[in-house]
């Protein structure tokens, strides 16, 4: 795949400053087995690593692969949040919370109602779900727009967090990017009877509401999911029907009697 310059030039900043925090540039070599030739030119980004040589040293860094594509201060901010992202972990531990399990690892599309309540549609988000140092965490990206909309920083939202189980439900411990001081959680169940699909509820400051998570898998595009996202109406193609009747009542199918009156 052949990345357009801006892309290897943030994949090369991000990985020198976080080989800075390494005893050396030859043990990290060591450490991911990857020629010392080829990293030089991944620093200084004349070369992106395949996909495989990616996976290993984000696994390294215990970052994400959409990570390194961040300006720079972003992954740093990352970084940090993972750091309380851990403090978490073990606060909640301390009552009994444990490491999901039964929660695929790879991407997901997230969908709950819009926020306005007079609003008929539904927000389709993706998240990616990955484990790091035996942690299960996620990167989640928002539009606040239609599907294929420029991506704004008035109208993206990014998220970071980590997933534990509490007694049978999982909890999705989001924090938002740029840091605030908001912090939400979701709450996940087992199957709904829906394809791959979990539901559950989002706790915000000033509201809740219904969510459902739809599993599409390790091996994808993650660009063409994101122009999938965004707000979609009740008769998007695709959409299934059992979903957005969960997750907009308002317009659920009649069934048959209901038909016959």
């Amino acid at each position: 795949m052949k990345y357009p310059a801006l892309l290897r030039s943030a994949f090369a900043k991000n990985l020198k400053w976080l080989c800075d925090g390494q005893p050396s540039i030859a043990s990290v070599c060591r450490d991911t087995g990857i020629n010392r030739q080829q990293f030089n030119r991944y620093l200084a980004g004349t070369a992106v690593p395949s996909a495989q040589v990616m996976r290993v040293i984000c696994v390294k860094f215990g970052v994400a692969e959409a990570s390194m594509f961040l300006p720079n201060e972003e992954l740093k901010q990352l970084v940090g949040l993972d750091h309380s992202a851990d403090d978490l972990i073990r606060l909640l531990g301390a009552i009994g919370a444990r490491k999901p399990d039964k929660l695929k690892l790879g991407y997901y599309f997230r969908y709950e109602p819009a926020s306005d309540a007079n609003d008929p549609r539904l927000l389709r988000s993706l998240y990616c779900v990955y484990e790091n140092e035996g942690n299960v965490r996620f990167r989640g990206v928002r539009r606040m727009a239609e599907p294929g909309a420029k991506a704004t920083s008035a109208n993206r939202q990014r998220l970071t967090g980590t997933i534990l189980k509490i007694s049978s439900y999982n909890y999705f411990f989001e924090i938002h990017l740029p840091a605030t001081e908001e912090m939400s959680f979701a709450i996940f169940g087992n199957a709904t009877g829906i394809n791959h699909m979990r539901a559950g509820m989002v706790f915000q400051q000033k509201h809740a509401k219904r969510a459902a998570l739809e599993y599409i898998g390790e091996a994808v595009n993650p660009r063409q999911l994101l122009k999938r996202c965004g707000y979609i109406t009740p008769d998007e193609p695709g959409l299934d029907k059992a979903l957005r009747d969960l997750l907009l009542p308002e317009h659920k199918s009649p069934g048959v009697l209901e038909a016959a009156q």
